[in-house]
């Protein structure tokens, strides 16, 4: 994988600081991991190349304190992250290789919360988002952020992101609205 900020290509050893952990990136920390992987998923199935397959695709350390992680992959230019807010509000910031001003210009978003209460702002309206609760954000917000009710109990936002060709309706599905599938 290549790792890579907001603003330039950097390989994984600069990526890094001395203990391991993502650099910070200016006021926010956000690292991207950039997956061009072509795997044959089928032969794998066979379990000869795990290996391979999660050295491509598993997404560890999704959630820091205090940061948005997120990974971009050239299979259908998905972004897999994760942000869980502690001391502050974290933004949702435009990351080169979206190729926008934005990070939801041209894109969608689903998020659900895997941790304490948290609330998530979308152009100035606020979602309370619970634990297990969804949210789906529309094509075309400008200013989505996130933030935990309780510093000691923080949310988990795990977020999936794909390019969007319509726009639809911002929308909260609360875990007791959602539709069980026996």
């Amino acid at each position: 994988p290549v790792y890579l900020d907001a603003d330039f290509l950097v390989g994984p050893e600069a990526a890094h600081g001395s203990d391991g952990a993502p650099r910070r990136i200016g006021q926010h920390s956000v690292l991207v991991r950039v997956d061009d992987a072509r795997v044959d998923i089928a032969l794998a199935a066979d379990g000869r190349r795990v290996a391979e397959l999660r050295g491509h695709f598993l997404l560890d350390a999704l959630f820091r304190p205090d940061r948005v992680m997120l990974t971009y992959s050239h299979v259908d230019r998905m972004v897999v992250g994760g942000a869980m807010p502690v001391a502050a509000p974290l933004p949702l910031e435009a990351l080169k290789p979206i190729g926008a001003d934005k990070f939801l210009r041209r894109r969608e978003l689903g998020l659900i919360n895997l941790g304490g209460a948290g609330r998530v702002r979308v152009d100035g309206q606020t979602f309370d988002i619970d634990h297990l609760d969804a949210l789906y954000v529309a094509r075309g917000a400008m200013d989505v952020s996130f933030a935990s009710v309780n510093p000691t109990a923080p949310a988990r936002f795990y977020l999936l992101s794909a390019p969007a060709h319509a726009v639809h309706v911002t929308k909260k599905i609360a875990r007791a609205d959602a539709k069980k599938i026996p």
